[in-house]
């Protein structure tokens, strides 16, 4: 049975913007867990090593159960990571259609996948406006050893915006910084992405939900 919606103008608006907070709150989700997944297997790698080391027994069970503790915290968050990219693709389903599946698709920045797709990939076009956000990470100096960071090159990620039916390009650039002492490289996470590997940003794909579904019109 066909969905009843409102035709007051001002209505649609509303559950754009209802839609537009959907899925940032989906994508805030997916970077959250995102981040506190790779924490965890920071602290698993750091303590698996001092489990390497020790000789003491008692410390040994210590760090075992420790370990235990982590890798069950591990395996629940990357559970609900999963979850939260499911319900990111369900609301986004729309850009399976033929005419959204011509959006280039974007890997994810220094993945084998990514590398191995940069030759498909088609770049978004030049002459679109361009607004570019600068991520750099958070640490001041190297993590490893303290010494000082020097920028050694950097990553570039595109988004298609719409404004006002307008298309324009939010680009993020991430600096690279390497340690000058030691072999230790920084750099900002990613910023969470609706569905991975697509230029759609979220005010986008909430666009085309709504002229699909609200609206009626044809993509």
């Amino acid at each position: 049975m066909k969905n009843e919606l409102p035709d007051d103008i001002e209505q649609l608006k509303a559950m754009l913007r209802q839609q537009q907070a959907r899925l940032r709150q989906y994508a805030s989700q997916v970077a959250g867990y995102e981040q506190e997944i790779e924490r965890l297997k920071a602290q698993l790698d750091k303590l698996r090593r001092m489990l390497f080391g020790q000789s003491s027994e008692k410390k040994r069970h210590k760090l075992e159960n420790q370990i235990r503790q982590a890798e069950k915290r591990l395996s629940e968050l990357e559970n609900r990571l999963n979850t939260a990219r499911s319900y990111l693709e369900d609301a986004a389903a729309v850009t399976e259609s033929p005419e959204a599946s011509h959006l280039p698709e974007s890997p994810v920045a220094d993945s084998p996948v990514a590398a191995r797709r940069k030759s498909s990939r088609k770049p978004l076009p030049a002459e679109l406006p361009r607004e570019t956000h600068r991520l750099l990470p958070a640490e001041t100096a190297c993590p490893a050893c303290g010494g000082e960071l020097k920028v050694m090159g950097e990553t570039i990620s595109e988004q298609l915006e719409i404004i006002n039916s307008a298309f324009k390009v939010i680009e993020t650039v991430r600096p690279k910084l390497a340690c000058s002492r030691c072999d230790v490289i920084v750099q900002a996470p990613l910023p969470p992405k609706p569905i991975e590997r697509s230029y759609a940003s979220p005010g986008l794909l909430a666009r085309i939900l709504v002229s699909k579904y609200c609206e009626h019109i044809p993509l």
